[in-house]
């Protein structure tokens, strides 16, 4: 069993996409668009804004985007690196 991927760097993009950079080197560039467009959880992040406030997570396992609310320690939405190789594969 492979060990989880850690998140080394992000930047949000144009278009609700994501540039993710893991500490093994891998690039990987991820629509979000089509999350975002269903709503959701993710209807708080069509302000292009608040999309680009993501973070990588304290562990370095997730990428969140931080509660409107202020509130430390509480992400409005996480992702881990695992769903972001998928949702990239895509």
């Amino acid at each position: 069993m492979t060990g989880l991927r850690h998140i080394a760097s992000v930047a949000a993009l144009p278009g609700y996409r994501l540039a993710v950079g893991l500490e093994d080197g891998a690039s990987l560039t991820v629509d979000l668009s089509a999350q975002v467009a269903r709503g959701g959880v993710f209807s708080a992040l069509r302000n292009s804004a608040a999309f680009a406030r993501v973070r990588i997570g304290a562990r370095h396992r997730t990428l969140e985007w931080p509660s409107p609310h202020g509130t430390d320690g509480e992400a409005l939405v996480d992702i881990d690196a695992e769903s972001l190789l998928a949702m990239s594969a895509r």
